[in-house]
């Protein structure tokens, strides 16, 4: 399963951010949680990180507990908002809306 976690914060918090993520991935992740990256935009309202994390499927519980456990640093910051949604191919979207009938 796909996820994106989605981190947004205010351009003045950017460095406590930073600090906090390089504390909370000296801990490497269990393996069945593997991040396909972290990127990063700037705009008008401040940063927005995107991580888009692989769980395996056979682990699905024990990443979503894993990826709530590894944000909650984050909590203590103000202004960060975080949240975090499953990705599916287009194809499997589409399959999925003609199976439901909506499509």
């Amino acid at each position: 399963m796909l996820c994106m976690m989605i981190m947004t914060a205010p351009h003045n918090k950017a460095i406590d951010v930073a600090k906090t993520f390089l504390k909370v991935v000296e801990t490497p992740p269990p393996p069945y949680l593997k991040s396909r990256g972290v990127y990063v935009t700037y705009g008008d309202k401040g940063h927005k990180w995107y991580n888009i994390i692989d769980i395996d499927d056979k682990h699905i519980s024990e990443g979503i507990t894993e990826l709530v456990r590894r944000t909650v640093p984050f909590h203590d910051i103000e202004g960060v908002k975080i949240k975090t949604e499953v990705l599916m191919t287009a194809r499997a979207a589409i399959e999925l809306g003609m199976e439901l009938g909506i499509i």
